[in-house]
C-alpha cells in the first residue's frame, strides 16, 4: 500500500461549493466582501446578533458553547417554528446542521 496519495487542500469557499454540490443544495449563495477576513468574520461569527439579519425567516438565534469550537444553537422562526443546530464555529468557517437543514459560512 502506498503512502504517497495525493491530497486536495480546499479553501473554505471551495469547501462550501463541494458541500453544496454534494448535498444537492436547494439554495446556495455566494458574495465577495472586499474587506479583511478578520473584519468580516468578527461580524459574521456573532451568530446570535447577525444570523437573524442574514436569514429572512429567522426571528432569533441562540447559541451556547458545548466544548471548544462547537456549540448548540436554537433557531426561532417568526411563526413559532424552532430548530436545534449543532454548530462548528472556527475562524473563517461556520457549519450548522439541524435535522433538516445544513447551513454554512466562509
Amino acid at each position: 500500500m502506498t503512502t504517497n496519495w495525493p491530497t486536495a487542500d480546499l479553501d473554505p469557499v471551495r469547501r462550501l461549493r463541494v458541500m453544496a454540490a454534494g448535498l444537492h443544495a436547494v439554495m446556495y449563495a455566494e458574495a465577495h466582501v472586499d474587506l479583511p477576513t478578520a473584519d468580516v468574520w468578527s461580524v459574521a461569527a456573532d451568530l446570535e446578533g447577525e444570523l437573524p439579519h442574514l436569514v429572512p425567516m429567522m426571528r432569533e438565534f441562540r447559541c451556547r458553547p458545548c466544548g471548544g469550537d462547537r456549540f448548540h444553537g436554537q433557531a426561532y422562526g417568526p411563526f413559532g417554528h424552532t430548530a436545534r443546530f449543532d454548530v462548528l464555529l472556527q475562524p473563517g468557517w461556520c457549519l450548522m446542521q439541524s435535522q433538516y437543514v445544513v447551513g454554512a459560512m466562509a
